[in-house]
């Protein structure tokens, strides 16, 4: 779903169900900074889209008419819905289902379409029940709530068919995820305290752009917390270089083991060990050299990319 400016305003001001996960600490993709960064204005809410994401943007509409064609319920778009019971909650759902009543559309359930990659369809359980991947739970809650229906309809693109899936608006969770979401609103939205990383990868990217580069040279003076925190961090990079190292032996010895072959099938799953497509690099300075071109007039076609910041710790012997 394409967002317009107007509801990214909205949803700057209000929790949506994805965030709602990410303060809940349930969703894998987002953390409670990034988080607090978009809801500050520090980082943009736009993500570079991903393939789901694509695939979402041009074949939703088709997992709403299978929807509607396999339950017999109507669907509209409802586009973002601000709570009048609950302030902070905002909600943009895929969809409402219902029925209309001569002019008066009465929604039944939110719906939302998902398409996850080929990678992640086993976290999909059995269809028609509530087993989807844990983030989506308070997702579903959280857009019923703002519907005021009682419960959320998935529906999930599953490779070779569409499955579908039922989360019931839960009042004890929702309430909850209410209060988490006031408290962290209450705490950090309304205040410049940052909340404590969640350590996602995202969570990094999101620093990333918040700090993009160094405005001195000067080294911050050490503190208890800065300390605490430098003994944890070496301690689990040493501890994630041991881990790295098994799994590199336990790599290479499969390596071994498959030798020419294209990969391996088990009863675990399978493992393909095949070459990418060649490709064609075409080196442009070299070219244009050939060409006649000289320095000046290939500086006017070059740019400066700025230096990455990049994070090195050297510990003291």
């Amino acid at each position: 779903m394409t967002l317009s400016a107007e509801q990214r305003a909205i949803r700057k001001v209000h929790i949506t169900g994805s965030d709602a996960a990410a303060i809940a600490g349930v969703n894998p993709d987002k953390g409670r900074f990034e988080v607090w960064a978009q809801k500050k204005g520090l980082i943009p809410d736009e993500i570079e889209p991903t393939g789901p994401m694509e695939r979402g943007t041009f074949l939703e509409e088709g997992g709403r008419r299978w929807y509607a064609s396999k339950t017999n319920l109507d669907v509209i778009e409802v586009g973002t819905i601000v709570s009048e019971k609950y302030p902070l909650l905002a909600v943009t759902p895929d969809g409402a289902a219902g029925h209309y009543q001569a002019d008066i559309f009465d929604a039944e359930a939110a719906l939302e379409i998902k398409f996850p990659t080929y990678h992640t369809w086993h976290k999909w359980g059995q269809e028609g029940t509530d087993e989807v991947p844990e983030k989506y739970i308070p997702q579903g809650i959280w857009e019923a709530a703002g519907l005021g229906v009682n419960r959320t309809d998935f529906v999930a693109d599953l490779g070779d068919h569409f499955g579908s899936y039922v989360v019931k608006f839960d009042a004890e969770l929702f309430g909850q995820l209410y209060q988490i979401a006031e408290k962290f609103w209450r705490d950090y939205v309304m205040t410049d305290l940052q909340p404590p990383p969640d350590g996602l990868e995202n969570e990094i990217a999101a620093l990333k752009k918040l700090y993009p580069k160094a405005a001195n040279e000067e080294l911050i003076e050490s503190s208890e917390e800065i300390d605490s925190s430098l003994v944890l961090y070496r301690a689990s990079v040493a501890k994630g270089k041991e881990i790295e190292a098994q799994a590199n032996a336990h790599k290479a010895r499969l390596i071994q083991l498959i030798g020419n072959a294209g990969g391996i099938k088990s009863s675990y799953g399978k493992i393909y060990y095949k070459n990418n497509k060649d490709s064609v690099v075409t080196d442009w300075e070299r070219l244009a050299r050939a060409m006649g071109a000289d320095d000046t007039l290939i500086a006017q076609y070059s740019e400066i990319k700025p230096g990455a910041r990049v994070f090195r710790p050297y510990w003291k012997k």
